[in-house]
């Protein structure tokens, strides 16, 4: 399914198709060649949760730098004299951290470079907000942080994936529990696979969900392929049985 206009709520949905099943890669032409090159880690010590982000010719490499009960958001572009500087994306003493969860740094088409994270969200450890933010200049500022989810629900919203959608807008899915009551026993509820869209300024353009029960603790990922962008995770039916979709 196509998206063909990111302004319209309503439309979100159709940029969704199920990944049935994986297709056989291409063959290499006969002369083609791989070289693997073990490369350095721009990132210091005491980091965690490292993420690669493409885009075009354009690579990026983010992760978390622990600092006692502080954490920054960083991230470095791979160019073809190295690594640029390392900057931060975002910090704070609030951040969830979660080898599982993993917050990226993603460039856009049109120069712009989107981040994620997870906040910390009331006492309970398992609240969570999802965090995005813009730069326009290449890292060195950033936007005011907002979350794609417009719910108020202290619960958990996590486990991102960002994609670019036509004229460098943004897409995120993530897993979001707003209908799951806190006092639930582990296991009963819904958690949903929702999903929100922005235009190329960062301005919100919907929310919708995608499906209303998926694995509670499952990584998302997405990508773009000729026919749309196709986002992959693990679907929960009413009977427990999971399946990735």
């Amino acid at each position: 399914m196509k998206l063909s206009d990111v302004a319209a709520a309503s439309l979100i949905a159709g940029l969704f198709a199920v990944l049935h099943a994986q297709q056989p890669l291409p063959a290499a032409p006969a002369n083609w060649t791989a070289t693997v090159e073990p490369l350095t880690s721009p990132a210091a010590t005491s980091t965690t949760e490292p993420q690669l982000a493409r885009q075009g010719n354009r690579t990026i490499l983010s992760w978390l730098e622990l600092a006692g009960t502080h954490t920054t958001l960083k991230f470095a572009e791979r160019t073809s004299t190295g690594w640029s500087e390392a900057l931060a994306a975002a910090s704070g003493e609030d951040f969830m951290v979660n080898s599982s969860d993993v917050p990226s740094v993603r460039p856009l088409s049109n120069g712009t470079i989107a981040a994620h994270w997870l906040q910390q969200d009331g006492p309970d450890p398992e609240s969570y907000k999802l965090r995005l933010s813009w730069s326009k200049d290449g890292g060195r500022t950033w936007s005011a942080p907002l979350s794609p989810h417009r719910d108020r629900v202290q619960t958990q919203h996590g486990f991102a994936s960002l994609f670019e959608l036509p004229g460098a807008g943004l897409g995120v899915v993530w897993l979001d529990g707003r209908t799951i009551k806190p006092d639930a026993p582990e296991g009963v509820g819904n958690m949903a696979l929702r999903a929100a869209t922005f235009d190329a300024a960062g301005t919100p353009r919907g929310e919708v969900v995608v499906d209303s029960r998926v694995c509670e603790c499952c990584q998302t990922a997405s990508a773009a392929t000729s026919e749309g962008i196709i986002v992959a995770y693990r679907n929960r039916s009413a009977a427990e049985i999971r399946i990735s979709t």
